[in-house]
């Protein structure tokens, strides 16, 4: 034991954790401990364990470590990391060579912010391909021209108007007709009753559209509706209409958005119901209906009932009345 201190031997294992000794100068230094499990070749080793023989070596100044850190981390499939003469821990990007980083916190944090920054390819390959769809995309979009016509320009300022629930009279003002003609000095701009006059003929339009769907519905159609009051006192019965198509998608249509005239009664309620699809002939395509618990509910299925038998038309006021789960937990909140 005295013959291996005097001679400044030590011995250690190289699977568990390790003491390298590092010294630069001829001055004694502490041991310096790694906390890798990574084997390190070393120069000078026997058999039954290795041995520093001379602690005044210093380290080799590139001595490259395993691509796996204690953690895995995905970044050393992309950098490599060495060691320099001074024992400090580093690693380089394989790609740029730009990328040298200092590892001896441990922390790959730098590393990743420098693949995803950099060469984000290389990290999610796919990435460049969605890169290159979304750049095409809109190469095409922007290739895409559309010739002017005041009818196909008539045509789309109406459907902006009635989707946008924009006033007729917004064709009258003069900042609307000015920014009009900075865009195209050959558009022809219709007046306010031109306007009312071509949404009518859509409104008419997309009612032969509706009702030609909902005839060749394969199945039976189910409905839910409203009863509801505008800001300026004008009642409105919304309608809309609920099956699957053909190709056994459900789908969802507005049937019919009628001015109800009169009170909000159900018998009056049943007629303006009953006379939209009599006009659509799809009376007998009727399954179920869906409303709230509202009093006026009840007696507007027992007055469609009422029609529907008279039509010899299957249809019960409790049976086919789907109630609103909506409403039953908005009244329990």
């Amino acid at each position: 034991m005295s013959q291996k201190n005097n001679n400044e031997e030590f011995e250690f294992n190289h699977r568990s954790k390790r003491t390298r000794y590092i010294n630069i100068t001829d001055e004694e230094e502490e041991p310096e401990e790694i906390l890798d499990n990574e084997e390190i070749e070393l120069e000078n080793h026997q058999e039954g364990g290795s041995q520093l023989e001379n602690k005044d070596d210093t380290s080799s100044a590139l001595s490259t470590l395993d691509e796996k850190d204690e953690k895995g981390s995905i970044v050393w499939k992309h950098f490599d990391r060495f060691v320099d003469n001074k024992g400090t821990s580093w690693a380089k990007c394989r790609y740029c060579g730009n990328g040298k980083y200092n590892m001896d916190s441990g922390s790959t944090g730098n590393l990743l912010r420098h693949l995803n920054k950099l060469h984000p390819n290389k990290v999610n390959p796919s990435i460049a391909q969605q890169a290159e769809i979304i750049k095409n995309f809109l190469q095409s979009a922007n290739n895409v021209k559309i010739k002017f016509s005041n009818e196909l320009f008539r045509a789309k300022l109406v459907e902006w108007i009635a989707t946008d629930d924009q006033p007729f009279t917004v064709v009258e003002s003069p900042e609307f007709r000015y920014v009009i003609q900075i865009c195209n000095a050959e558009a022809q701009i219709p007046t306010a009753d031109t306007i009312k006059s071509d949404i009518l003929k859509l409104y008419k339009s997309y009612h032969i559209n509706i009702q030609n769907i909902l005839q060749n519905t394969p199945g039976k159609i189910s409905f839910a509706l409203d009863a509801w009051t505008s800001p300026n006192v004008i009642g409105f019965l919304g309608i809309t209409g609920h099956y699957i198509d053909a190709d056994w998608n459900i789908k969802d249509i507005l049937v019919d958005f009628v001015n109800l005239s009169g009170s909000h009664s159900g018998e009056n309620m049943a007629n303006m119901f009953v006379t939209c699809l009599k006009e659509k002939k799809i009376l007998t395509k009727i399954l179920a209906i869906a409303a709230d618990n509202a009093a006026n509910n009840n007696t507007f299925l027992k007055s469609l009932e009422q029609t529907c038998v008279e039509n010899h038309i299957a249809f019960h006021h409790k049976e086919n009345h789907v109630r609103c789960i909506a409403h039953i937990m908005n009244l329990t909140v």
